[in-house]
């Protein structure tokens, strides 16, 4: 007959159970079986989760992160855009000025006209140009001579060095509304169960 223990010195499957995996263990597997079926205890199943350890900059026991994300202007880092337009150095333009005008209304002007006046009452008088007998005097014409001059024409050729100045804008690069992408690393997906009793 084969040597037994004592009870109380055996192995038993809650002992086995708190030597291998304590409250809090970890247990993975790639069959879908609860352990709590085969080890006893109470365990809660892990899902969509990896496991990270901790250290001074990852605390036991906190949980984060994101499976995608999305880009906004300021996770870009700054940048140029290269765009082509625009005159280059100086451009020369060889051009002419048509014109049309008018001149004031100058020139009116009248002539005296010095002579005397005889002849009884009554009678035409006779106007002797610078004559000495009679009635003396002076008469003007008629103002005339208002006139105007219209001019028109070119200029000649007028040679202008200029440049110009440009505001440009590059086209618009990537989406409006930009969707999320995977920053999922490469992975295997197991089960995994951690022991809370």
């Amino acid at each position: 007959m084969a040597y037994e223990p004592p009870l109380e010195g055996k192995l038993t499957a809650s002992k086995l159970l708190e030597l291998i995996y304590p409250v809090d263990s970890i247990y993975m597997s790639t069959v879908n079986v609860s352990p709590a079926t085969f080890l006893g205890g109470t365990w809660v199943r892990i899902q969509d989760t990896f496991l990270l350890a901790s250290g001074s900059t990852y605390s036991h026991g906190t949980s984060g992160g994101s499976a995608t994300v999305t880009l906004s202007s300021s996770n870009i880092p700054a940048h140029t855009h290269s765009v082509n337009g625009g005159t280059t150095g100086n451009q020369s333009a060889s051009h002419t000025h048509s014109f049309s005008a008018t001149t004031s209304s100058t020139g009116a002007h009248t002539h005296q006209h010095g002579g005397d006046w005889d002849g009884a009452p009554g009678s035409a008088a006779t106007l002797h140009s610078g004559g000495s007998s009679g009635a003396q005097g002076q008469i003007n014409t008629e103002p005339h001579g208002s006139h105007t001059h219209t001019a028109s024409g070119t200029t000649g050729n007028q040679s202008s060095t200029h440049t110009h100045s440009i505001s440009l804008t590059s086209s618009s690069v990537g989406q409006s509304s930009p969707s999320s992408f995977s920053i999922m690393p490469p992975y295997r997906v197991v089960y995994m169960w951690r022991r809370t009793a």
